[in-house]
């Protein structure tokens, strides 16, 4: 009300005036049924509305006349003068009059006039419109709406304008099911949000109606800017859309905004629910009304369809325009997914197709556009950011346009198409991608055609590429051949590099010149003409893909040796550049070499060819020399000892290039080059012998030893050992997967690993060896013959020595004659090995937890008491600390009662009387180390669990020594710490027994009747026999007492029954709070007086808060922007079917005499601003205004207004509101 404080309505015959602040001797409104109209024609223009009407008759329609405040009030302080009010019919005629129509259902014109203070009448502005019938939209390309279309032509008139502005509207209006809208909200919301979508829906008349305007003379170029949201009536919420969109939003109170969509609301409230619901119309609803309208307007013959989509937007927006800022996406997929044929096919101004029909062009030239629609292409050109959603699309590319032009191969053979074809050529190749002209003849040859090449896969006619030199050499070989030299040079270029691997082309590869040679008639197994054979190798040693050939020429003769062609693969060595006295071994080895003729010297040109493609063979290079001999050839060779010691001074004095295989190393084996090791055992007939020099035969594993201190091989099968004089990269060479040379360490290694298969000697000599220089052996090699199964045990099998008990250690007691954790006899008595292990330290001499754990669990499995005796004894005499293992805490200790558990023994013979009826003692004899106490937890206190049990087991037995077992366990007791709990098991352990042990005597005494003041022999109370604050403490928790305690009268005494706030309760003199242990049952059997029932008249107090009518009017106002009275007005009038809309400001000041009273007089008269409809109040109509907050409307799901709020916004103006209505059930009676 920042402009009004009485607002006034006139309503055919009956006026009444809104009078919140009571200026009308405390009335909130006033109402009067007039005999006529006379005194209102002129105060309210009744005339400008209704020109022939006379004081007599009824005034057809509602007036709202609002008195502009002239003073600040409790409504509002501000105050908006005339002026004011005009520039804000200015403003609304300027940015919304022209669009105000648009979704309203009844009302067709609007008119805004000014009346000065002199009252000359101007007319501001007029508009009006004219609606064709509605068409009904079938065949939609969407199924979950119904739609219809609405052509709206508009016509505006504003003063000061030569001519009349018109607008022709094209609307689409669009219904989804409700049903349908209420699951899809609920599914937003989230199944944690248990609300009913379809009761919020309708509280708040969400409907998923919407609506969007189109101005289809605007379309080719949009205002900028112009798009806005409409919930009915325009929104201050610029969309910069081309259209302008109606929808059922959810608004803030001020109905100017959208609700906040980027605070988190509590889920499931009525805000998330509106942000939710916002959220569905941008993001499904809107979309599919979108791309319906895009359907639609593809018979309207507008000049650019995209100009209706949404423009760009940004994904980071925020505020309210954070709602639409994916839409453009949300259409896309909408569209491609409805298949609308939406998209404009170039130089087709009237086809429209679907997306999956079209290539999307983007940033070509016009020429190429054109030459490809020429030629039958389906092309659409849309904005980059409508290209850049469609995720889907088939984007105009090289291989998009390749694979359309394959349909249309018959335009490209056109004679009229020829010029285009150089364009189109050019940008299938742009992407320097042969695939793109595959199949289309588009490639140029000498004469002037054009001809198609095809897919390497799908043809078999392959056409060689051939540079100029090459096609001189070859083409009359191959007939299909391409010349390079004459065709287009970028063409000529991409087939040279990726021609052969996508088209039908190759260029010249080896396969191909081998292909030609095959055919070349050849005689005598040599080519026909030398002329042409020197021309190949020298053509040969320029092609950049000779390295490629020249291994495929293998079997070719076309390599000369000393003994005629070899194949070009064939290894061969220069004689010249061989010593004469290596020469002769290499010749009697058949090495190859080259002839040593003038056609084939070092200066030749023959020579200097095959230099080019491959290296002649060194001798220096062992591989390639034994590469170079024939395996037979190599085992027959016998040379002489001169012979072969300069062939192994040579090979051994190149071994730093030798690079071994399996070939290389079998040739090198067979020759006889090896000497073997002195003390190498005889391996017997037809096996390797002592000799001077030998072959090694395959399949043998070589090494060479040099000794120190062994004095023995041991025996490998298939092994030969060499002397050390042997060369050791020789020796590498024959065995790679092992060193070469041993040293007195490995092979003592390696004759652990096969110590079982060595005779006995050799075993002997092993260990012998090994005690003798400990000093020298590693540690590791000491473990490992520890770890090595070579000692007999008592069942036959071998066992390694850590696994074997000393025969003269202290732990041999412990196992039987014969077992196989001891040597077996007859081997301790033959072999000399077991003193050397003793000497190394590798048998078990002491305990080990492995050892301990062994025995324990024989002890366990055998229940050997003997055993267990022994080995508690060897424990405590070897002063052995238990190790933490698992089988200590089995069965395993000897006691009188047989084998127990740790925790079923306890070993204190001074305090025995504390656990001895719970706990075994160990057999006599037998003492354990500290270690062995502690481990168990003998050193601690026995437990107070087994002094309860001893108690009890005592006290149960009744037996001679109870008194004195009872008071060690008392005092034991009694310098404990004892918990509650443990309180509880002893009262257990002693109930129903007399355990209490009393002075002068040795009985003991129940609970009951131990005392320690008031002994009263007669009633059988008995003094505690302990003294001192402890016993006191220990008794009285077991259950003794003082005997002290007060009795008072029962009518004094309350019963406790409200808990801890007792303590803010002050009792009385002479009244008194029952003992904790009197319970509640008890007390109600006494009939106690209860704490709680005493102060029952105690009570909390309250403030009662109310709210006064002016105050909701004025914090309502906050809510709303003067600005908005218009809009809200408008609504009201399209609510009541209204089809007319006027609005007044009169700057003239009404006569003075009174209307209903005298005191509505100074703040009637004087200007106003008159709205008027050409319809009547209803009796709802005035409920819903005087209702404020409840509203007459929410039920029609129609209406514009809801709550009654919007209609609050009339006090901007005025304090004091006037309502003129024909009949009295339309009075305004209350606001």
């Amino acid at each position: 009300m920042f402009i009004t404080d009485t607002p006034q309505v006139l309503s055919q015959s009956t006026l009444a005036i809104l009078d919140p602040l009571n200026k009308n001797d405390d009335q909130t409104n006033v109402e009067r049924q007039l005999d006529n109209v006379a005194p209102l024609i002129d105060r309210f223009a009744l005339k400008l509305f209704q020109p022939t009407i006379t004081p007599t008759s009824t005034f057809p329609g509602t007036v709202v006349r609002l008195p502009l405040r002239r003073h600040p009030s409790r409504l509002s302080t501000q105050i908006l003068s005339a002026p004011k009010i005009r520039q804000l019919l200015v403003d609304f005629i300027h940015d919304e009059l022209r669009i105000t129509l648009l979704f309203l259902a009844h009302l067709t014109s609007i008119s805004i006039y000014e009346i000065s203070a002199d009252g000359n009448v101007t007319r501001l502005a007029a508009s009006s419109i004219t609606r064709a019938p509605p068409t009904i939209l079938d065949n939609l390309p969407l199924s979950t709406c119904t739609a219809s279309s609405v052509d709206l032509k508009e016509t505006t008139t504003i003063a000061g304008t030569t001519s009349p502005l018109t607008g022709h509207w094209r609307i689409l209006r669009t219904s989804f099911p409700a049903a349908a809208t209420a699951a899809a909200l609920s599914t937003r919301l989230g199944p944690d949000a248990t609300v009913d979508a379809i009761a919020i829906l309708e509280e708040h008349k969400l409907q998923p109606d919407l609506a969007i305007a189109a101005h289809l003379s605007l379309l080719p170029e949009p205002e900028p800017n112009a798009g806005r949201l409409f919930s009915f009536l325009p929104l201050p919420l610029h969309t910069h859309f081309s259209v302008h969109i109606h929808a059922p939003f959810a608004l803030t109170p001020s109905r100017e905004k959208l609700q906040n969509r980027e605070e988190t609301p509590a889920r499931g409230s009525v805000y998330h629910i509106s942000v939710e619901w916002n959220k569905l119309l941008f993001d499904t609803y809107l979309p599919q009304a979108w791309a319906l309208l895009l359907h639609m307007l593809t018979a309207s013959g507008i000049p650019d369809i995209f100009t209706v989509w949404p423009p760009r937007q940004s994904p980071t927006q925020l505020g309210d325009s954070g709602y639409w800022a994916v839409l453009p996406t949300h259409l896309a997929e909408t569209v491609i997914a409805s298949r609308c044929c939406v998209w404009p096919v170039i130089a087709s101004p009237k086809q429209f197709s679907i997306l999956d029909d079209v290539l999307v062009a983007t940033s070509e030239p016009d020429t190429l556009i054109n030459a490809l629609a020429t030629c039958g292409l389906a092309i659409t050109r849309p904005p980059q950011y409508i290209v850049e959603l469609l995720k889907s699309a088939t984007i105009l590319t090289p291989a998009a346009a390749h694979t359309s032009l394959l349909n249309h191969k018959d335009a490209l053979t056109s004679d009229t198409f020829q010029d285009k074809l150089p364009v189109i050529l050019k940008y299938l190749l742009s992407t320097n991608t042969l695939g793109y002209i595959a199949e289309l003849p588009v490639v140029p040859t000498p004469n002037g055609t054009h001809f198609a090449l095809t897919h390497r896969l799908s043809s078999s006619t392959i056409h060689v590429l051939l540079e100029t030199h090459e096609y001189d050499l070859f083409h009359t070989c191959d007939a299909n051949a391409i010349s390079l030299g004459h065709i287009d040079a970028h063409l000529a270029s991409l087939l040279r590099k990726s021609g052969p691997d996508m088209l039908n082309v190759e260029s010249l590869t080896p396969s191909c010149i081998l292909a030609y040679l095959r055919i070349l008639p050849l005689t005598h197994g040599a080519p026909v003409n030398a002329t042409w054979v020197a021309a190949f190798w020298s053509w040969l040693r320029h092609w950049p893909l000779h390295r490629d050939l020249y291994p495929s020429l293998a079997d070719f003769p076309l390599l000369p040796t000393q003994t005629g062609l070899a194949a070009v693969c064939a290894p061969i060595f220069e004689a010249t550049q061989i010593h004469p006295r290596l020469l002769a071994p290499l010749k009697a080895l058949r090495l190859p070499l080259l002839p040593e003729s003038r056609a084939f010297d070092r200066t030749s040109a023959a020579c200097a060819a095959l230099r080019t493609f491959r290296n002649f063979g060194d001798v220096n290079n062992i591989d390639a020399m034994l590469d170079a001999l024939k395996l037979d050839v190599v085992q027959a060779f016998e040379g002489d000892n001169e012979a072969v010691e300069q062939l192994l001074r040579h090979v051994t004095g190149h071994m730093f290039s030798l690079h071994m295989n399996e070939d290389r190393r079998r040739k090198l084996r067979a020759l006889p080059f090896y000497l073997v090791h002195p003390l190498a055992p005889y391996q017997g007939q037809g096996q390797i012998q002592r000799q001077r020099r030998i072959r090694i035969p395959d399949g043998y594993t070589v090494f060479k030893a040099c000794l120190t201190y062994l004095t023995f091989l041991p025996v490998l099968v298939d092994t030969v050992i060499l002397d050390s004089s042997q060369s050791t990269s020789l020796v590498e060479a024959l065995e790679p997967n092992t060193r070469g040379t041993l040293f007195d360490s490995e092979v003592l290694a390696l004759s652990l690993t096969h110590f079982a298969s060595q005779p006995n000697t050799i075993q002997q000599a092993i260990v012998k060896c090994m005690a003798v220089n400990i000093k020298s052996i590693p540690g590791k090699l000491i473990e490992e013959l520890g770890n090595t199964p070579i000692i007999v045990v008592g069942d036959g099998s071998r066992r390694s020595p850590c696994e074997v008990i000393d025969p003269k250690s202290p732990l041999a007691v412990l196992y039987e004659a014969g077992s196989c954790s001891l040597p077996h006899s007859d081997f301790e008595q033959a072999t000399t090995i077991l003193s050397d292990l003793r000497f190394l330290d590798l048998m078990q001499s002491e305990l080990s937890p492995d050892t301990l754990a062994e025995r324990i669990r024989h002890i366990t499995c055998t229940q050997d008491h003997k055993c267990a005796r022994v080995l508690v004894r060897v424990i405590y005499k070897t002063s052995y600390k238990l190790p933490p293992i698992d089988e200590i805490h089995t069965k395993w200790l000897p006691t009188p009662k047989g084998l127990l558990n740790p925790s079923e023994c306890h070993d204190d013979p001074l305090h025995h009387h504390l656990f001895d009826h719970v706990l075994s003692q160990l057999d006599d004899g037998l003492r354990t180390n500290d270690s062995f106490r502690e481990l168990f937890g003998w050193d601690q206190p026995v437990s107070i669990k087994v002094l309860g049990q001893q108690l009890r087991c005592t006290l149960t037995a009744a037996l001679d020594s109870a008194h004195t077992v009872v008071c060690d366990v008392v005092r034991e007791l009694m310098d404990r710490q004892i918990s509650d709990q443990d309180i509880c098991q002893l009262k257990d352990a002693v109930a129903g027994h007399s355990w209490v042990p009393v002075s002068g005597t040795s009985t003991l005494v129940r609970s009951e009747y131990a005392v320690f003041s008031g002994v009263n022999s007669v009633a059988r109370f008995h003094q505690v026999m302990f003294p001192g604050p402890e016993s006191v403490r220990f008794f009285t928790r077991m259950g003794c007492s003082e005997r002290s305690c007060t009795l008072r009268p029962l009518p004094s005494v309350f019963y406790n029954d409200i808990g801890d706030r007792a303590i803010l309760v002050a009792l009385g003199d002479g009244e008194f709070l029952a003992h904790d242990v009197v319970s509640s049952s008890l007390a109600k059997a006494l009939n106690m007086g209860m704490l709680g029932l005493k102060y029952i008249d105690l009570k909390s107090l309250g403030i009662d808060m109310g709210k006064q009518l002016t105050t909701t009017i004025a914090n309502k106002l906050r809510s709303y922007t003067p600005r908005q009275v218009l809009s809200e007005f408008v609504a009201n009038a399209s609510d009541a079917g209204a089809t007319e809309f006027g609005i007044i400001v009169d700057e003239v000041t009404p006569p003075s005499h009174k209307i209903l009273s005298s005191q509505l007089g100074e703040v009637t008269n004087g200007p106003s601003l008159v709205l008027y409809n050409n319809s009547v109040f209803t009796s709802a109509d005035f409920d819903g205004i005087c209702q404020t907050g409840i509203g007459g409307k929410s039920s029609q799901s129609d209406s514009i207004g809801q709550f009654g709020f919007g209609a609050l916004t009339m006090f901007h103006l005025t304090d004091v509101g006037n309502v003129f209505s024909t009949s009295p059930e339309s009075l305004l009676i209350g606001i």
